[in-house]
């Protein structure tokens, strides 16, 4: 296993949002951000503002049992008490700021698609690659539709320091 950390700066973090912004301009119009609690946050802020979109839910899910290095995780468990009817038969956009396993983002995917949205697309600010190929013998482009950045290794985000 790759013991690699890498840290973001809010610089860094800023550009990849910008960048994964500029991308979604040019093939996306979403009407509302789900944001996932509690990584997603910041990142959907930011790209509310770049994207002009001032609305923004929330859904929660926690796959990790702690904020350590490494922690272990477990099956994503999702809020179940959302109310996402406003959503139906609008364009979403869902963020979040890290892509491991995968687990989360095809739960919160799911969760969502109850909803009955016109269309559902993903936004990711930085891929572990690593714990991605642990986990999946697909390619994570064809899960996420906007990417930022792809890393081997942990990931310690402005907001976690």
């Amino acid at each position: 296993m790759n013991n690699n950390i890498n840290y973001i700066s809010w610089k860094e973090i800023t550009n990849i949002i910008k960048y994964i912004g500029s991308n979604i301009k040019i093939t996306y119009k979403p009407e509302i951000i789900i944001s996932i609690v509690r990584g997603g946050m910041i990142p959907s802020v930011i790209l509310s503002h770049e994207l002009n979109i001032r609305n923004i839910e929330n859904i929660k899910s926690i796959e990790t049992l702690n904020d350590e290095i490494n922690a272990i995780k477990q099956k994503p468990i999702v809020d179940k008490n959302i109310n996402l009817s406003n959503i139906k038969e609008k364009k979403v956009l869902i963020v979040d700021d890290i892509l491991g396993s995968g687990a989360t983002i095809k739960k919160i995917k799911e969760e969502v698609k109850k909803w009955k949205p016109k269309e559902v697309r993903t936004a990711i600010c930085i891929v572990n690659e690593e714990n991605w190929e642990k986990s999946n013998n697909t390619n994570y482009k064809d899960e996420v539709e906007y990417i930022g950045k792809s890393v081997r290794g942990w990931v310690v985000f402005p907001w976690e320091m």
